[in-house]
């Protein structure tokens, strides 16, 4: 268990609470498992079988790459591309609303954010955290270079982790039980099963990939906890690594020691 970070100055205050929203350019390729050719024996299956399958064949994978969006009706919206490994490893970026943009690399014990300027001043200025000299200060402090920081460390996160896989799948387990085939579709150019489901308040529409491994394609739910928000998953599975390595110290901004590390 990581020890406990010390209070930090208020002109830092506002990077360490945006530590942990996540994400970097997803790398590497095509799906793994079984040929795209080969078809998947899902034709006996009931949709809570297939659901399970899919769920469980997507966690198997070596490593994912993940499109997440988040929408709330009247209210802001997130997207973030992810890379995440089944390591811990999660590399990606992240975009709130239409400007500003954050990276984000975990490298299972640690997490680094970098955030470019156009995010760094809309926080600030949204928030009123302080005068527009501390806002300077903390361009200057942070500028180009990546903080250390958490890996539990959330910040202001709407919704689910997008670097946690469970939590971004947690919805569609929730209403696996009640899924219900909907017939053949394409997604990506892929064949998949379309399937719905609901439980909590949410309905959710899943695709399951219908040739090699029955790989989940694609999640949306809607409502819930969380009425009039829309969240999506695509997922890609692939055989390589995530491309999570730590930044050169010397760009790095650590709290915990005051500066550089």
């Amino acid at each position: 268990m990581p020890a406990p970070r010390p209070k930090v100055a208020p002109a830092v205050a506002l990077a360490l609470g945006l530590a942990a929203l996540a994400a970097l350019s997803p790398t590497g390729s095509g799906p793994v498992g079984g040929s795209a050719g080969t078809t998947v024996p899902l034709a006996g299956l009931t949709g809570p079988e297939v659901l399970h399958r899919a769920l469980s064949a997507t966690r198997a994978a070596p490593s994912l790459r993940l499109d997440v969006t988040r929408r709330r009706d009247g209210g802001s919206s997130t997207r973030a591309f992810l890379a995440v490994g089944a390591d811990g490893r999660c590399a990606g970026t992240l975009t709130v609303g239409t400007t500003g943009t954050m990276e984000l690399i975990r490298t299972g014990d640690e997490a680094y954010v970098r955030f470019d300027e156009a995010y760094l001043r809309v926080e600030r200025a949204g928030g009123g955290r302080g005068s527009p000299q501390r806002t300077e200060r903390v361009l200057t402090m942070l500028g180009g270079r990546w903080l250390r920081t958490d890996p539990a460390d959330r910040g202001p996160v709407d919704g689910p982790d997008p670097c946690d896989l469970d939590a971004l799948l947690a919805g569609v387990e929730a209403g696996a039980g009640s899924a219900r085939r909907a017939g053949l579709t394409t997604v990506d150019g892929r064949r998949a099963l379309k399937l719905t489901a609901s439980a909590g308040g949410a309905t959710t529409t899943a695709y399951v990939a219908a040739e090699g491994e029955p790989y989940l394609l694609r999640a949306e739910t809607r409502g819930g906890a969380a009425p009039g928000t829309v969240s999506a998953v695509s997922l890609r599975a692939s055989d390589g690594p995530v491309a999570a390595r730590p930044p050169a110290p010397a760009d790095v901004v650590d709290l915990r020691t005051g500066g550089g590390s």
